[in-house]
């Protein structure tokens, strides 16, 4: 009987400590659905800018210049310079130009 109520005792004690380690890391590592996880700042370039950041632990390089490939947009993340995205497309698709009209053949001759 002794033995069993320890057991009982022992096992309740893992189950409440490993319900809230994972419970903390949980809350760590995600976020609700439909909102977006903020950015933790990893290093600053000398002008003080974000040159990488941690969003939910893991590590992306910012683009501080134009020709910088396999980065992140900072202002895709909030942190509010670099490129702006544009509103509106500024011309109408080639796809989708109606050619100009031909002249009508003239058959008088």
């Amino acid at each position: 009987m002794l033995i069993r109520s320890k057991l009982k005792a022992v096992l309740t004690a893992l189950v409440v400590t490993g319900a809230a380690s994972a419970g903390a890391v949980h809350a760590q590592d995600s976020t609700a659905p439909g909102t977006r996880a903020e950015p933790v700042v990893v290093e600053r370039g000398a002008n003080g800018r974000p040159t990488s950041v941690r969003i939910e632990g893991v590590v992306y390089a910012v683009c501080v210049t134009e020709n910088q490939d396999s980065c992140i947009q900072p202002r895709e993340i909030g942190l509010g310079f670099g490129d702006r995205p544009l509103q509106h497309w500024p011309g109408v698709p080639v796809s989708e130009r109606r050619a100009p009209a031909r002249p009508a053949a003239s058959t008088s001759r």
